[in-house]
């Protein structure tokens, strides 16, 4: 049942009706309401209008998180001119990142649905409309009525939290206000930010009641929310209240204009037990479901090396696997995959062509993965990381990493499989997309006057993870890129969640919390926390202590899930985005021609980031329409 976790039917839906035709049904009076509720048929295409209003979470021109903080770095402003018109919104991204963000007009505005945002409340009184009415269908069973209104409740508690994790307080909108509502009862307040997460918490409980445990009719069906997706939601929502951010942050003080404090000052313990308890029930539910860590299955010829590398690419790119427990298919995963893309053939540098390569994380990034060892580069005894810039010759040790004989910095090497398979760069190999050999790969060159060079390889870097295998490009620009749900949660997303929540809640952490974070490195082929750390690390009790162990899990889930717009929100919620978004983004010398040359670490940018930036602002127009609401501090 593996395949019942993605949107996909809503995706095929949307795209059968057509646009106009389901934004039609959006409730702009009462006669188009009226229409909604005539027969199943609209009330499904209403159904379908709730769902619209979901996020393009996979599209790195819509989602910021992939953009706006410091896990990519878009080009300079030569070469950004030159992809504006085909990246479009993804360039706000680097607007944020450079300071501009602002009140009068926000980049992604989801409060109003303007500039690259969606209003996630019309979304939210769509959902609340489809509860209210969806009774007055004659020709739908009841099992079917309980079903979409619990979707719709869902859906509403997910656009809830969206906005709670963007702007912190929020109004709660349970249900639609009458027509015959003053102006001064439509002039809604922000809810204290723990009276939010409980009533977003009792929506999704509310939600799971009628929720399917799985898709019976999966040519039909496949997609639609089940108990699954909504427990991990959940477990997701309660770790963001439970983090530091919000768990007592003396920091965030905000009262609105009746005197009440909008986050909460003090600590609460209880919030850890709380996430704990519910990414373990996302858990089991998930093992019930059918979800289960991704292994690729190699070919006979394939080496171990290889092998691995596929077990963590295909973990986001195989369409329909067992690690993904929800997916979006609004958002398919070609637009991200051609930003992504290296550029191979001389005729691919074509303004027009598909292929972009210029999503490229900085140096950091690359810095962040693990030795060969499993421990922290700067921490590893037998990593030579003082010297981890200066050439050298790459042998035939590293043949399914690395071109034999390349020359190439040390930090290149004698890395974890995981670092291969994330990123790509000068040197690499890279199998698949017409490379099927790893005994004859296909090796990358970004040097200025090679051929990827012009695909701009900003910082020397791109994500290679997110880029399907079985894509084919050729000589020609031709291309066919192939399809994929992204992967909102991924099964080793809830197992460090999981072991995150476990290290918060013992005094000590102790075999069970290495069990979870073991199994996701055990994928990764590298040796477990026990043994890494007191083998490898020059801390080797580190992993033995709660603060140890914290900062292990932080940086397992920043190397796991690279790539994949986590990294923007884990960063916020554990109070460390202002240390990571106020250093340099670092990179290879973009136009360096020989090895000497391009090899030379050069600061790229300046990202900004103050304490305000933690939360986005309300734009100044709604505080103007509605005196009650208060601005977020900073603002």
């Amino acid at each position: 049942m593996k395949y019942l976790k993605y949107l996909f039917t809503l995706f095929v839906a949307l795209n059968f009706w057509g646009c106009n035709d389901y934004l039609d049904i959006v409730p702009d009076n009462i006669a188009t309401i009226d229409n909604a509720f005539v027969d199943k048929y609209t009330a499904e295409k209403y159904l379908f209008t709730c769902y619209s209003y979901m996020p393009s979470i996979g599209n790195p021109g819509k989602n910021f998180a992939f953009t706006a903080g410091d896990e990519n770095l878009m080009p300079s402003d030569d070469v950004r001119a030159y992809w504006e018109g085909d990246l479009g919104g993804a360039l706000y991204g680097q607007d944020i990142q450079n300071g501009y963000q602002n009140v009068s007009k926000p980049f992604y505005d989801y409060w109003n649905g303007e500039r690259n945002g969606k209003d996630l409340w019309k979304g939210i009184r769509t959902c609340n409309i489809l509860i209210e009415r969806i009774h007055e269908v004659k020709d739908l069973e009841d099992f079917e009525k309980s079903r979409w209104i619990a979707e719709a409740k869902f859906l509403k508690a997910f656009y809830h939290f969206y906005l709670l994790r963007m702007y912190g307080s929020i109004p709660i909108i349970d249900t639609n206000l009458p027509v015959s509502s003053s102006p001064d009862e439509v002039k809604v307040t922000r809810e204290p930010f723990d009276d939010c997460i409980q009533y977003i918490i009792n929506t999704l409980d509310d939600s799971m009641t009628d929720l399917p445990e799985t898709i019976i009719d999966e040519g039909l069906e496949l997609g639609r929310i089940t108990k699954v997706i909504a427990a991990s939601v959940k477990a997701k929502v309660l770790v963001m209240a439970a983090s530091p951010f919000f768990n007592g942050n003396s920091n965030l003080t905000l009262k609105d204009h009746d005197g009440r404090e909008l986050f909460p000052l003090q600590f609460d313990q209880e919030k850890w037990v709380k996430a704990n308890e519910a990414c373990k029930v996302a858990i089991e539910m998930a093992h019930a479901a059918g979800n289960s860590l991704y292994y690729f299955t190699p070919s006979k010829q394939m080496n171990d090396s290889t092998a691995w590398k596929m077990n963590i690419r295909n973990s986001v790119c195989e369409r329909w696997n067992s690690e993904v427990v929800w997916g979006a298919t609004n958002s398919d995963g070609r637009t991200l995959q051609r930003v992504g893309i290296p550029t191979w053939f001389s005729k691919m540098t074509d303004r027009h062509s598909q292929m972009k390569g210029v999503y490229s994380p900085p140096m950091r990034i690359a810095e962040q993965f693990y030795s060969k060892n499993g421990v922290p580069i700067e921490e590893d005894v037998d990593y030579d990381y003082q010297n981890r810039f200066n050439l050298t010759t790459v042998g035939n040790d590293h043949r399914y990493y690395l071109k034999k004989g390349h020359r190439s910095p040390i930090l290149h090497l004698n890395r974890e499989p995981r670092f291969y398979a994330a990123l790509t760069f000068d040197g690499a190999t890279w199998y698949g997309n017409g490379f099927y050999n790893d005994e004859d790969p296909h090796v990358l060159e970004c040097k200025s006057g090679d051929v990827a060079h012009r695909g701009r390889v900003y910082t020397g870097y791109l994500i290679k993870k997110m880029v399907h295998y079985e894509n084919s490009y050729s000589d020609n620009n031709s291309s066919s890129i192939q399809f994929y749900p992204f992967p909102i949660i991924r099964l080793s997303d809830l197992y460090l969640l999981y072991a995150e929540t476990l290290n918060e809640v013992k005094s000590a952490p102790d075999e069970e919390v290495y069990s979870w974070i073991n199994q996701v490195r055990e994928r990764a082929h590298i040796p477990s926390v026990q043994d890494a750390w007191s083998q490898f690390s020059k801390f080797p009790t580190k992993h033995t202590t709660k603060e140890g162990m914290r900062a292990i899990i932080h940086r397992e889930r920043l190397i796991e899930l690279t790539g994949e717009a986590k990294r923007f929100w884990d960063i916020r919620r554990w109070k460390e985005a202002e240390v990571n978004m106020n250093s340099a983004l670092r990179g290879w010398n973009f136009r360096g021609k020989t090895d000497e040359d391009y090899y030379q670490v050069l600061k790229l940018a300046n990202v900004k980031f103050t304490q305000k930036d933690y939360l986005w602002p309300i734009p100044e127009s709604n505080l103007i329409k509605n005196t009650k609401l208060v601005q977020n501090p900073g603002w």
